[in-house]
């Protein structure tokens, strides 16, 4: 099933804490839920209104995705015969004025729909409006012209693999990526949860637990006394200092990034667009705000 944008950004963050994510699934659906449930069938796909299902001009790959797009559009359709299967960019039910609204499936033509508080949506202890909240923080922190660059993306690969090794040294240990190197985590997650699993069993002998709810970098708070453990724990492993040039902490997104007219041009490039917040003096210095750990408790 290929997702319109509003789900499909959900079920990004969802997945994004696998644990949580993979205990939803089976307690909403049952324990022998299949992976075709649990997993997408296209990693990283949504589908947009505007496209056109009938345009000839596609290839093998295309042709089929747009099949499995008007298969998610007939589901959707029988299961929630009162819901639109793309909400309004202008009017949709995530605007502030109105309280979110979700619709039950039903076996019959009429639906059941519950009045949801916007402000935190709570799946089997996961809050998932929080989560893309801190996702969209994410974005920025990525946004940066070097995550443009194949070279600084196949290091990131490298850097990532020594990241997950880190474990079979320090197991108790919350350690914290730099933006590099969560990237490339994220992309390992929502490629596959099972194959992140078994990756991380083969390589450190562990599931290892993605956590992005620490987002604090007050001196001293955990997620500050997380990362100069990491940092110290890597020189120590690797014998080298832990830092990525353009992969580190931006300073926090300007409010213009999260406006539609948002283009990344020369004028929000790094070095014209300035960092907000307390924490503007930790820019290029800290690392991310996601955490590493081997307790199922903590994703």
């Amino acid at each position: 099933i290929i997702p319109p944008p509003d789900v499909a950004w959900l079920w990004h963050c969802h997945r994004l804490a696998p644990a949580r994510y993979s205990s939803y699934i089976k307690t909403r659906f049952g324990p022998d839920t299949s992976k075709k449930i649990l997993e997408t069938e296209v990693a990283f796909a949504a589908q947009f209104s505007h496209e056109c299902p009938d345009d000839v001009d596609v290839n093998a790959e295309e042709a089929n995705q747009a099949i499995v797009k008007q298969k998610a559009r007939e589901i959707w359709r029988d299961a929630y015969p009162l819901e639109p299967f793309f909400q309004d960019a202008e009017t949709g039910a995530n605007s502030e004025s109105s309280p979110l609204l979700l619709t039950s499936p039903t076996s019959t033509s009429t639906s059941k729909s519950v009045l949801v508080d916007q402000q935190s949506l709570d799946l089997d202890g996961f809050d998932l409006l929080s989560s893309a909240d801190r996702q969209c923080n994410f974005l920025w922190q990525v946004s940066g012209i070097n995550f443009e660059n194949e070279e600084f993306l196949c290091d990131g690969v490298l850097e990532y693999v020594k990241f997950l090794k880190l474990k079979n040294v320090a197991p108790n240990q919350v350690i914290v990526p730099t933006y590099q190197i969560d990237l490339i985590w994220h992309t390992h997650i929502l490629a596959s949860i099972h194959q992140y699993d078994c990756d991380c069993i083969a390589v450190s002998g562990r599931t290892i637990h993605h956590d992005d709810s620490l987002n604090d970098r007050t001196e001293g708070g955990k997620l500050d006394v997380s990362f100069q453990e990491t940092k110290r724990l890597w020189k120590d492993t690797y014998g080298e200092e832990y830092y990525c040039i353009g992969g580190m902490y931006r300073g926090e997104p300007p409010d213009d990034f999260f406006q539609r007219e948002w283009i990344l041009s020369s004028s929000s490039s790094d070095e014209k667009v300035r960092p907000s917040s307390k924490f503007a003096h930790l820019v290029g210095i800290h690392a991310g705000s996601s955490t590493a750990t081997s307790d199922h408790s903590s994703s």
